[in-house]
């Protein structure tokens, strides 16, 4: 008989809404607070910091209104100051991420609503899928308020959204701002959205990676290199194209029993085990080397990899890895 195991990636998602009116007659700031980030198919609720500041006092707008795209340079020139301040690396400004920043704010201000999540346009990793948009962690802020300059020292103020503007772990930003209308005329609507785009994943180029990455990994470690089967290759193509999305531990140890009965025992005089290894990548940077590989009684090996869209929509390259050892 032989020896099996299966390992495998599963997701989970948790969903923050958060949002308040913004239609007082008075002018004011108001901020809400929004920390959503995305790890591998996951999302993080709002941290203990995550508490509405209070009321900014309203200014006088300048004698000459400039445009909503200079103000939208000046605050992402503002942010950029705030992180140097820190001494922060810069972010980039993104145009794709301004596109959907902008539209969040336009639907802001059409509704007279401050929020993360407005109908019919969703949450902001809704907004994101729609978009087409990968990324690997997002945040967001948004603002209503009389002056960009008014919105930024606010959101320095407030815990979580300066943890958003000060944050390691993105690299892009895009800002959009909106004017209200009617008694509202005055108030800008602004949103910030910051991310660390993932680089759309091909499903070869990955598979490449990762046979480089287990030789690497192995030669670290002091081992022989593995050898590439081409009917483990073969099967494993076989198996990830019966695997459907979304899947679960049931379908792995389907997968691993089909492979089995399509490498019949001792064909392969050094392998007398058979594990398999999925997961789910967005990104290379997502790619893990499984323990299996790094057994010094490890042998032979073979990969496929294939797209999926995943629970957001989003396209997403499942790797499978069928490993045989003595």
């Amino acid at each position: 008989m032989w020896c099996k195991e299966h390992r495998g990636t599963r997701s989970i998602v948790y969903d923050v809404r958060i949002w308040t009116d913004c239609r007082s007659p008075r002018r004011r700031s108001v901020i809400i607070p929004g920390l959503l980030v995305c790890g591998l198919i996951t999302w993080l609720p709002c941290g203990p910091g995550c508490q509405a500041s209070g009321r900014v006092p309203g200014s006088l707008m300048p004698a000459a209104d400039p445009p909503v795209a200079e103000l939208e340079r000046s605050l992402f020139s503002m942010l950029n100051r705030d992180r140097a301040r820190r001494r922060l690396p810069p972010l980039v400004f993104d145009p794709s991420l301004a596109r959907i920043a902008r539209d969040h704010s336009g639907k802001m201000a059409d509704l007279g609503i401050l929020g993360h999540d407005l109908p019919p346009s969703g949450d902001l990793k809704a907004r994101l899928s729609r978009a087409g948009y990968v990324v690997r962690k997002a945040r967001e802020n948004v603002a209503c308020a009389g002056t960009i300059e008014q919105a930024e020292s606010a959101f320095l103020k407030s815990p979580g959204h300066l943890e958003n503007i000060t944050a390691a772990d993105v690299s892009h930003v895009g800002i959009g701002i909106a004017r209200g209308s009617g008694s509202h005329a005055d108030d800008l609507y602004i949103t910030q959205i910051f991310a660390d785009p993932a680089t759309r994943p091909k499903p070869e180029q990955l598979r490449r990676t990762q046979l480089t990455r287990i030789e690497e990994t192995r030669r670290r470690s002091g081992l022989k290199p593995l050898r590439v089967d081409p009917l483990f290759d073969k099967t494993a193509s076989r198996l990830l194209g019966s695997l459907g999305f979304p899947f679960d531990a049931g379908d792995l140890e389907r997968l691993l029993d089909e492979a089995t009965a399509q490498i019949p025992q001792g064909t392969l005089n050094d392998v007398s085990r058979i594990s398999l290894d999925v997961q789910l990548v967005h990104d290379e940077r997502d790619l893990k080397v499984s323990d299996d590989v790094r057994r010094a009684r490890t042998s032979v090996l073979g990969t496929a990899a294939r797209e999926f869209r995943d629970a957001r929509g989003q396209l997403v390259v499942a790797i499978l890895t069928l490993i045989g050892s003595r």
